[in-house]
């Protein structure tokens, strides 16, 4: 009878997780993808084809975002199908399989005793995977977490049952899995040490399976960059040091005002309330540690984007989460007002993602915005042609490449050298600093020009707004700031003015 009545409660759960998943793809069908990914996976199919960060894919991100992107490309290649819907379906895949995965830990972890906790922790983890990213789906830090989660729950499983003996295989999958995820952020490499150091000291295992496939992973992946894109060490990285870490930058009071902020307060409290009288310790401090090294790095880089936040926020809920199903215990059990305000702090992360869900869904399906007006007017005249955009943000490049189906005709999706080179002009530069500066100058310059030249774009897209993002205090015209070169004097001759929609102004070739 009790073995049924387990049998009944693990299909409930799945028909849960299943329907998470649904609501997951229902929200993503109804949303543009990331702007981002839509511009990395050009990208990638740039770098696919042989191309470099110099000539093909100026971009901040190192190759490891380009390499995890490959998959859907060759799928879409293979079946001639969408390229959306195969890199949602990669998404979803992969989301599954580190389920699955974290499932093979917590399994082990909870066992029957703790089935609550088992399955809110499974539950709340398809709910961080694909819905709490939103827009955001397949951007760095989201994915970032979907790779390394089973990993941290490996951690806390060997932690807390000292003699465990996982089996090989698992864990060389694990550390894959991690591997390709911390190597996808580098900063998260301060996690990984961290919980290497615990679990040194919490069992004496120096090397394991997993962390050591993790390192060899990390390793193959320098030797590749080395190897393969060198450019990005000598040409691409100094120009990130120079022009891009210090220039986008968020203030401290907009870091302070941050969903991500706010979800870690709310976790720190709870595991000061409940951490010790906790049967899982080592669980409720992995957890902890993850979430205090994402809202640490959030802070560090003073990046408000939301796919920052979205690791700050997807662990301080699992802690929550956790804290929740505790407490149906009834040695554990705390005063309904705590119980209250745990399930009210709760309510900041599905209000975000209930919040964003909708304004994305209102953007898409609104024919009459900015965004949908230029996608529709691109698509209808240059649909399998090259375009070019003038902004130093992503949109709408990364909209029109997937959904107005054009190739972009440059090297940039959006022009992010130029804030830092208009914000050096007006810095107090000696004179070695003034010729690095006109020499970075030069250099966005002459790839403008070649750019031109080699894609000849058919429609050209310019940012005309008197406010324009990154440039706020600064009157800014881009097609003057670049006819300062002849050469881009001549080219432009060829290109004549054929609307505005949404501040942008569209010029056509011929």
């Amino acid at each position: 009878m009790k073995a049924k009545h387990l049998q009944a409660e693990k299909r409930c759960f799945w028909l849960i997780v299943l329907a998470v998943f649904t609501l997951a793809a229902i929200i993503q069908w109804h949303i543009f993808m990331s702007r981002d990914v839509g511009w990395h996976l050009l990208a990638a199919e740039r770098l696919l084809k042989g191309g470099t960060y110099s000539q093909d894919f100026l971009d901040v991100s190192p190759p490891m975002i380009f390499y995890l992107l490959l998959p859907p490309l060759l799928i879409q290649h293979l079946f001639q199908g969408n390229l959306i819907l195969s890199f949602r379906v990669y998404l979803f895949l992969i989301s599954f399989l580190s389920l699955l995965t974290c499932f093979a830990f917590t399994h082990r972890l909870f066992g029957t005793k703790d089935r609550l906790m088992h399955g809110m922790l499974l539950l709340t983890l398809a709910v961080v995977y694909l819905l709490l990213p939103v827009s955001e789906l397949g951007q760095r830090d989201p994915f970032v977490m979907v790779l390394v989660m089973p990993y941290l729950l490996a951690i806390g499983t060997q932690a807390q049952h000292k003699d465990l003996t996982l089996p090989p295989f698992l864990m060389v999958w694990v550390g894959l899995l991690a591997g390709l995820g911390f190597s996808l952020n580098l900063q998260f490499f301060i996690l990984f040490i961290m919980l290497e150091f615990y679990l040194i000291k919490r069992r004496a295992l120096v090397f394991r399976v997993e962390s050591l496939m993790i390192i060899a992973v990390f390793i193959f992946y320098l030797l590749s960059i080395f190897l393969f894109f060198p450019d990005y060490i000598t040409q691409v990285l100094p120009l990130v040091i120079s022009l891009y870490t210090s220039t986008f930058n968020d203030s401290l009071p907009t870091l302070a005002d941050s969903a991500a902020l706010f979800s870690w307060l709310a976790a720190f409290l709870f595991f000061i309330i409940d951490w010790k009288k906790s049967r899982y310790q080592p669980l409720f401090l992995v957890f902890f540690l993850a979430a205090t090294v994402s809202v640490i790095l959030f802070l560090f880089t003073r990046k408000i984007w939301y796919y920052h936040q979205v690791p700050t926020i997807g662990f301080s809920t699992l802690l929550l989460a956790l804290f929740l199903a505790q407490n149906q215990q009834p040695r554990l059990r705390h005063s309904g007002k705590t119980i209250i305000l745990c399930i009210l702090l709760m309510g900041l992360p599905i209000f975000t993602i209930a919040q964003l869900s909708f304004s994305n869904w209102k953007k898409k399906s609104n024919p009459h915005n900015g965004i949908n007006q230029i996608l529709t007017y691109v698509q209808e005249r240059a649909e399998g042609k090259s375009v070019m955009v003038f902004s130093t943000t992503v949109t709408p490049a990364g909209l029109l490449i997937p959904y107005a189906k054009v190739n972009l005709g440059s090297r940039f999706a959006g022009f992010w050298m130029l804030p830092g080179i208009l914000k050096r002009e007006n810095e107090s530069l000696n004179p070695m600093q003034k010729q690095k500066l006109n020499e970075e100058k030069q250099r966005l310059n002459n790839m403008v020009v070649e750019d031109f030249s080699r894609y000849k774009p058919k429609l050209v897209l310019v940012d005309i707004a008197s406010s324009k993002e990154y440039l706020s205090g600064i009157s800014f015209d881009y097609i003057r700031y670049f006819s300062h070169d002849p050469r881009f004097v001549h080219l432009w001759l060829a290109y004549r003015y054929q609307t505005t929609i949404a501040n942008f102004a569209i010029y056509g070739r011929g």
